[in-house]
């Protein structure tokens, strides 16, 4: 998995709580970070959504590809 820097300005409290939460569980600040992204990603049902349609896209161009490695564009 590639990553991608992300530079965000947030309110002090927020970063203090990042901070604090981060100390008492021995994580660093960009894993807690991480996790608060995931979790709200995960339970973004308009995301989910639109994941799941690119997936089926995808199996479905997968699935189109013809014997020779050429994809069928369905003309």
């Amino acid at each position: 998995m590639t990553t991608k820097m992300l530079a965000v300005r947030i309110p002090e409290s927020m970063h203090t709580y990042i901070k604090v939460k981060a100390a008492a569980e021995g994580k660093t600040f960009q894993e807690v970070t991480n996790e608060a992204l995931s979790f709200f990603q995960k339970n973004d049902t308009s995301y989910q959504q639109q994941l799941h349609q690119s997936v089926t896209d995808s199996l479905t161009a997968l699935a189109s590809i013809t014997q020779d490695g050429e994809v069928s564009r369905g003309v």
